[in-house]
């Protein structure tokens, strides 16, 4: 026996599959795999809830200013923010607190916008009022404006000392804007609220704007407050199939129909491929069912001894073949004898089967004639 013979018999043994074969376990597998998509995507809820977050972004401009007489306070002959007020120089102040709110997933549909002073005491003692009463904006932007007293205010201290016979508390005055907005992000309603405080420490004769330590003054002067809501929102669920999410109501629709459709073509392949071998004759089957397994040669110098083994049937040769990992060795012998060869660590195992016979002839046989139809025929002249 030759070298590439031999090389071709060591060889491992691939699968004993027909391309009909194959193609036919492709389409199971797709049958099964979506048979089990179809089994979770009914197993599992159509939809959950998941979180939405939206964010916003509300901001805000404190200012106060007065006109005042020209000096050596106030040389411009005006008070602007954030200058102390001092109360023989300036009776009035005019008060302001401008508003804006963003929402980058939505609009802004408006909302009520006031002002509120608030004066208090190291002792508790608290008392508000309204310097603009909350009224209602639309849009994004609102702008409320008020006058501060603060004449009236050192009035209201004098009076409450005068009253408690205390004279060594410190108050504190407050601005706090009250805002109320509305807006809408989709389908979610959005109702924020902004309450920032501007704080004075009130000295005997004059206002000052508190500062903490680590804040400037122009920080105080523009408050900002960012914030995320989430709302609970439904969604449907999915499965990541090779790396694409897939919504489990499609699955509920479509695994189905797939798996019906790729078993009912994986069967009709397996169908006509048996139809096929049943057409042909022993060899041609063979050659064509296990064409993965054979190796065509010119011929085989094999003599049957005490170490070969013949096999019945080649379906037993190729049990012994797969489980090997071996090559089937195919040779076309004598009288049409074809010998099929397995050699494996010494040992031989063969099969003969014998040249398919040819098709019987189709044999034609010859239509009888038509009878001739017309005058009846002259009796026999005796």
């Amino acid at each position: 026996m030759g070298q590439p013979a031999k090389d071709a018999a060591g060889s491992r043994a691939p699968a004993a599959f027909s391309p009909t074969q194959a193609a036919a376990a492709t389409l199971a597998a797709v049958a099964v795999g979506a048979a089990a998509s179809g089994v979770w995507a009914f197993s599992t809820p159509a939809t959950v809830q998941q979180p939405d977050t939206v964010s916003y972004r509300q901001s805000g401009r404190f200012s106060y200013d007065a006109a005042t007489a020209r000096n050596i306070v106030y040389p411009a002959g005006r008070l602007t923010s954030p200058a102390p007020i001092f109360s023989p120089l300036v009776s009035s102040v005019a008060v302001r607190f401008a508003y804006r709110l963003t929402v980058p997933q939505g609009r802004v549909e408006g909302g009520r916008a006031g002002l509120e002073a608030v004066l208090s005491s190291s002792n508790g003692w608290t008392r508000r009022w309204p310097l603009a009463p909350p009224l209602p904006f639309h849009g994004a932007s609102a702008t409320v404006t008020g006058t501060l007293h603060v004449s009236g205010l050192f009035a209201t201290i004098a009076q409450v000392q005068s009253l408690t016979k205390d004279t060594t508390d410190s108050y504190t005055l407050s601005l706090v804007p009250q805002v109320q907005a509305q807006a809408v992000a989709g389908t979610r309603l959005l109702t924020p609220v902004f309450h920032p405080v501007l704080r004075f420490f009130i000295q005997p004769s004059w206002l000052q704007l508190t500062l903490p330590a680590s804040a400037s003054a122009g920080a105080i002067l523009h408050p900002l407050a960012s914030r995320s809501v989430a709302f609970p929102v439904t969604v449907a669920h999915t499965v990541n199939l090779l790396g694409h999410p897939v919504p489990a109501p499609f699955l509920r629709v479509t695994a189905p129909l797939l798996a019906f459709l790729t078993a009912a073509g994986a069967g009709l392949l397996l169908r006509t491929e048996a139809r096929r071998l049943q057409q042909l004759g022993e060899t041609s089957r063979v050659a064509r069912q296990y064409r993965g397994l054979l190796v065509d040669v010119d011929s085989l110098p094999f003599s049957p001894t005490a170490r070969s083994i013949r096999v019945g049937s080649i379906e037993g040769l190729v049990k012994l073949a797969e489980q090997c990992e071996r090559m089937i060795l195919h040779a076309r012998g004598e009288e049409g004898q074809h010998l099929y060869l397995l050699e494996n660590v010494g040992e031989s195992y063969y099969c003969i089967l014998h040249e398919d016979a040819p098709p019987p002839p189709v044999r034609t046989v010859p239509a009888p004639a038509a009878e001739t139809r017309g005058a009846p025929a002259a009796p026999p002249v005796s």
